[in-house]
């Protein structure tokens, strides 16, 4: 009887140690938001994003390339856990101005950054969605 009290014992705590480290081991996911200064009649994006990643270094990394890829300066703007979307419009000196929001899930974050390009701007038309995310996509 000892003998199978001991055995349940070593079983119970091999199965909390072994559950432990697989918690510790999982990633968490991460996406990233690059954008970039351009000049007007360099036309194409001036901006790059990821998701997916597990280390919020390696997102920051590939949201950089993205952006990088046309030749900009760019610099992480944002990052997140979460879910993010940007809407971009046009002012009246033809500069765009991003409204980024980030929330739990998709649908809110893209209603949230359209909500605000729309209040911002006073006008329905012109705002425009350039990515909408969710770090775990």
């Amino acid at each position: 009887m000892k003998i199978i009290k001991t055995i349940t014992v070593i079983v119970s705590i091999t199965f909390s140690l072994l559950s432990s480290l697989a918690l510790s081991e999982e990633k968490d996911h991460w996406a990233a938001l690059a954008i970039g200064i351009v000049d007007d009649s360099d036309g194409g994006d001036n901006f790059g994003w990821s998701s997916g990643y597990g280390y919020e270094r390696e997102v920051k990394a590939s949201a950089l390339k993205g952006c990088r890829k046309n030749g900009y300066d760019c610099k992480i703007r944002h990052t997140t856990q979460r879910c993010f979307a940007v809407y971009a419009r046009n002012d009246h000196d033809g500069d765009a101005k991003w409204h980024r929001s980030t929330r739990d899930t998709l649908s809110e974050a893209k209603r949230a950054a359209r909500s605000r390009c729309r209040d911002r701007d006073s006008a329905d038309s012109g705002c425009e969605k350039m990515v909408a995310v969710c770090a775990d996509d």
